[in-house]
C-alpha cells in the first residue's frame, strides 16, 4: 500500500519542484500527474480507426506505411482536411512530388490553407522545417511524404562543405537515412510535445528485405522511427470479393430487360495495428486488423449513395423484424 505524504512533508516536496523548475527559465519540468494537459488529437476520417485510437492519430510521431495504391496518401488527405476543419493548420511536406492537388480538394482539403514544401535538395533540409515548425507553434500538423523519399546530403554529396562534390551514384553508403532519421528525432521530438502539440504524419512504402528463406516487408528509416512512433499503421488490400460495389439498372440492348449492373467503386482496405500507445475505451490491441472499405472518389468515408443504402437496408431489417 502506497504511503500517503504527510501536509508538512508535501510542503517540502513543493518547494523543492518550485526551486527546481525555476532553473529553467519558465519551463516546469516537474509537476504532478494529474496536472498533465490533455493532448488533442487528429481525426484521419477512418471512423473505425479512430473509434481504436481515442479520436485521432496522436501528438509526435505517426506512421503509415505499406505498397503502393492502398490508401496511404489518401489517409493523410484526409487527417489534413480534418486537421482544417477544426481550425488548425497543416504542413505538407511533399518529398515525392507527386501531390494531387484535385484529389486533395476531392478529400476535403482546403488548399489556400495548406502549407506546402515541395522544393528540398536533401532530407536534413525536411529535419531543419520540422524542427523550427514546431519550435515556433506554427502548425498543428506535419504530413512527412514519404520516408523512402529521403536522400541525405551524405548520399548526394561528398567532401567538405562549400567545397563538396557529387557523389557517384556507385558508391556505397551505408545507412544514411536511418543515422540521420535517428539523429533528427532525438532533436525534435521534444518539440512536438510541446507548446501547440505538435502531429507528425509519416508515411512510409513497402521495403521488401530479402533473407535466406522468408521475404519479409518493413520500410525505411532504421528503428528510431519504429520506436519513435506512437502509433503505427500497416495497410493492405484484401479480397476482391469484398471490394465495394454500386447496384444500377440498365436495359439489356439484346433482351429489352431490365438488368442490375454491378460496378465495382473501390477495394477493401485492410489496416493492421502494428503499434498503439493510444488512450481509448475501445483500444485496438497491437495486431488488430481493420476491414474497411476504400472507395475510389471519397477514399475511407462512404459517398452519400453508400450511405443511403444502408439506411434503407437497415429499414428492411427492421420491417421484417
Amino acid at each position: 500500500m502506497a504511503k500517503k505524504i504527510k501536509q508538512d512533508e508535501g510542503k517540502t516536496v513543493d518547494m523543492v519542484i518550485n526551486e527546481v523548475n525555476s532553473m529553467f527559465k519558465g519551463r516546469s519540468p516537474i509537476m504532478k500527474a494529474s496536472q498533465l494537459p490533455k493532448k488533442p488529437v487528429i481525426p484521419t476520417g477512418v471512423a473505425k480507426l479512430d473509434a481504436g485510437i481515442g479520436g485521432g492519430i496522436p501528438t509526435g510521431v505517426t506512421v503509415v506505411w505499406g505498397p503502393e495504391s492502398v490508401g496511404k496518401s489518401t489517409i493523410c488527405l484526409q487527417t489534413v482536411a480534418n486537421c482544417q476543419k477544426a481550425g488548425k493548420v497543416a504542413l505538407y511536406i511533399d518529398l515525392e512530388r507527386k501531390l494531387d492537388l484535385v484529389r486533395a480538394q476531392q478529400l476535403g482539403v482546403n488548399l489556400d490553407e495548406l502549407l506546402i514544401v515541395s522544393d528540398i535538395e536533401y532530407g536534413e533540409e525536411a529535419f531543419e522545417i520540422i524542427r523550427n515548425m514546431a519550435r515556433e507553434n506554427a502548425v498543428d500538423l506535419i504530413v512527412l511524404d514519404s520516408l523512402s523519399a529521403l536522400s541525405m546530403h551524405g548520399e548526394q554529396f561528398k567532401g567538405k562543405t562549400g567545397a563538396e562534390k557529387d557523389r557517384e551514384i556507385a558508391e556505397a553508403e551505408m545507412a544514411q537515412v536511418a543515422n540521420k532519421l535517428a539523429k533528427g528525432l532525438k532533436v525534435f521530438s521534444n518539440d512536438l510535445e510541446r507548446g501547440r502539440y505538435v502531429h507528425l504524419l509519416c508515411c512510409a512504402q513497402l521495403r521488401m528485405s530479402l533473407g535466406s528463406f522468408i521475404v519479409r516487408g518493413s520500410w525505411s528509416g532504421g528503428n528510431a522511427i519504429k520506436h519513435a512512433s506512437k502509433l503505427t499503421i500497416g495497410l493492405r488490400r484484401g479480397q476482391k470479393d469484398n471490394a465495394p460495389v454500386r447496384k444500377s439498372k440498365a436495359i439489356n440492348e439484346e433482351t429489352g430487360r431490365l438488368n442490375t449492373v454491378e460496378e465495382t467503386v473501390g477495394f477493401e482496405g485492410v489496416l493492421k495495428v502494428e503499434k498503439n500507445h493510444c488512450s481509448s475505451e475501445n483500444r485496438l490491441n497491437e495486431g488488430s486488423e481493420l476491414h474497411v472499405p476504400f472507395y475510389f472518389d471519397t477514399g475511407f468515408v462512404a459517398p452519400e449513395w453508400a450511405n443511403e443504402v444502408i439506411k434503407l437496408e437497415n429499414t428492411k431489417e427492421d420491417d421484417s423484424e
